[in-house]
């Protein structure tokens, strides 16, 4: 009920804050719109409009006074000079014309109710009326001098009396506009009134939600602390129980180990392997639980150090697999002979990840072959560098996990592709999940990325892109474990029998990486070749017939060297066999079978 409280609490004061914020944005938008309407309104407008009447019809009024004066100052003895009674004339119709236009003239429309106007408009009339009298003094001619001061002063009256009509409306004018100028004033107070009372209110809800808020600030790092807490307990905890667990179990182990040497029958030693492999998962799981815990608590510690990147992996490989493998699922891997030879990353948590990608692939394939490609990736190296190495150049790998089995399901993909998190998740009901999300957060630890996806065609594939670093890129196939090879076996043939299409084309793939072409890659050997052969690999001979037997032999003759498998159904295929190939068809691995079948007689075929 408390908490119920403190959350009505919490929503009622949002949204009051919310009401007075916006309050208080209208009310200051209110206060800007009336203060720029009341000053170009009032103060501009009403000013320039009432002094420029005003100043326009005493101007008029003053013009005309000083015409008639001039009129009445010329006579036979004193006559105008050129130009100056036009110029008076014009004068006065200028002020005239200044009173009819712009906002002068617009005001004084309305002026009198419209008699300004109109007793503007008459004295405009007879003023122009009185042009061709203007021009006949101008021409020196005074007989009409006397009749044209007489009609301007006839105009007097009408002229006094639209300065009059002018000052007095100009007047009621301006006092209207202040009033109106007062009205707004009196609002914008009232506004103003509003928004300081809204201020006022606004800044104690802010007070008051600034002092929840920090509270609640001080509540979450006290709870914070307290899951720091419980975290390196738990952290303390797992570590204990993996230490006082893996004692007992390395003796359980190391006593079946023993037991294999009492002369066990059959069924004895199948027992004795069930007791081993339940014991070594079980040591797994303690060890991911444990890392995965520590991940979580960041007391998780990467250790940087130079290793030979292809034999290290290839040695992770063929660990997963000869641990995991049934005899049904073909392992293989090709490695980019470009990519370094000496590199600097964290081998046994890479080792760890290859490991529970490629274990967790046999558990989803029941038969059919897992394939392992290692190669540069285009990615871009991110800007973070090992404490010990700070300086040191970095780029990318690539490691793809593809198999041929169920794939993976949709619970499992949505697990894969969710946001990282400081805690465990809750793993769909599935008992891989533990060592895929392991292997993720292994890679985000390691700046690196994990994605998973299942194709159409079936199967699932887990793309693993690294950073690593190094000195100088020295390829793997110029480096001291690979570069006598890649020498002895280039430009040489070699044919691969292989039932499958995509094994066969990673086993072109491992060969023309060492150098060796491959003219002929097919199921069956229904024909020899032009080219001289040197190698033969025979993966899977169910479907080889006697044609494929007889070319095969006399290929033999010929001097060409046979690897074969070593799970083959076929014994006369054992038979042709120079050498058994045993385990995963690892890159480099292949490579020193083939270079010590050309420098060796064998007498009778070879296991690898």
């Amino acid at each position: 009920m408390k908490g119920l409280t403190k959350d009505v609490k919490s929503i009622m004061m949002k949204r009051l804050t919310s009401f007075l914020l916006v309050i208080f944005s209208f009310t200051l938008l209110a206060s800007v719109v009336l203060y720029f309407l009341a000053n170009s309104n009032s103060t501009k407008h009403v000013r320039t409009t009432y002094e420029s009447s005003i100043w326009s019809s005493l101007q008029l009024q003053v013009q005309s006074y000083r015409f008639v004066d001039y009129l009445k100052r010329l006579d036979k003895d004193n006559p105008p000079a050129a130009g100056d009674v036009l110029f008076y004339y014009d004068l006065l119709m200028s002020r005239i014309d200044l009173l009819k236009v712009g906002s002068v003239g617009n005001r004084i429309h309305y002026y009198g109710d419209g008699r300004s106007i109109r007793i503007l408009n008459f004295i405009s009339a007879e003023l122009e009326l009185l042009q061709p009298n203007i021009v006949q003094i101008e021409n020196n001619d005074l007989s009409n001098l006397n009749k044209l001061v007489n009609k301007l002063h006839l105009l007097e009256p009408q002229i006094n009396k639209f300065v009059s009509l002018v000052n007095q409306s100009s007047r009621a004018y301006s006092v209207e506009q202040r009033e109106q100028i007062l009205e707004e004033f009196q609002l914008f107070k009232y506004i103003m009134l509003i928004f300081i009372i809204n201020a006022i209110a606004l800044f104690l809800v802010l007070m008051t939600n600034i002092r929840s808020t920090r509270i609640a600030v001080m509540k979450a790092q006290e709870a914070e602390h307290q899951i720091e807490n419980i975290a390196q307990d738990k952290t303390h905890f797992l570590a204990t129980m993996s230490h006082e667990i893996n004692t007992p179990l390395d003796r359980v182990i190391n006593m079946s180990k023993l037991l294999r040497t009492k002369g066990l029958n059959n069924e004895q030693c199948q027992i004795l392997d069930t007791i081993e492999d339940s014991g070594t998962l079980l040591l797994n799981l303690i060890k991911d639980f444990s890392d995965l815990s520590d991940i979580a608590s960041d007391n998780l510690t990467l250790d940087y150090a130079p290793f030979s990147l292809a034999q290290e992996l290839e040695k992770s490989i063929k660990f997963a697999a000869m641990r995991s493998n049934p005899k049904a699922v073909r392992v293989l891997s090709y490695i980019d002979l470009t990519l370094p030879d000496q590199a600097i990353y964290d081998n046994s948590r890479l080792h760890q990840i290859i490991y529970n990608l490629i274990d967790n692939s046999f558990k989803f394939t029941p038969s059919g072959h897992i394939s392992i490609v290692i190669r540069m990736s285009q990615s871009k190296a991110p800007q973070w560098r090992p404490s010990l190495y700070p300086e040191i150049p970095a780029s990318m790998i690539q490691v793809v996990i593809k198999d041929t089995g169920i794939g993976i399901s949709e619970s499992i993909l949505e697990m894969l592709q969710s946001p990282l998190d400081s805690q465990v998740p809750n793993f769909p009901e599935n008992k891989y999940c533990l060592g895929l999300y392991l292997c993720r957060a292994l890679a985000h630890l390691m700046h690196g990325e994990l994605s998973c996806h299942s194709p159409e065609s079936g199967g699932s594939e887990f793309i693993l892109e690294l950073p690593i670093f190094h000195h100088q890129i020295t390829p793997i196939q110029e480096g001291k474990a690979a570069q006598a090879l890649v020498k002895s076996l280039t430009n040489k043939n070699m044919i691969i029998l292989e039932a499958s299409d995509s094994v066969a084309h990673l086993m072109a793939m491992q060969a023309n990486g060492l150098g060796l072409n491959t003219p002929l890659h097919t199921h069956m050997l229904n024909q020899i070749p032009e080219q001289k052969i040197h190698y033969i690999y025979i993966g899977d001979d169910a479907m080889l017939d006697d044609l494929s037997y007889i070319n095969l032999q006399k290929l033999v003759n010929t001097g060409s060297q046979v690897v074969a498998d070593s799970n083959l159904s076929q014994n006369r295929t054992k038979a042709l066999a120079h050498a058994l190939y045993k385990g995963p068809l690892l890159h480099l691995n292949m490579g020193h079978v083939l270079n010590e079948l050309a420098h060796q007689d064998f007498i009778s075929s070879q296991a690898y």
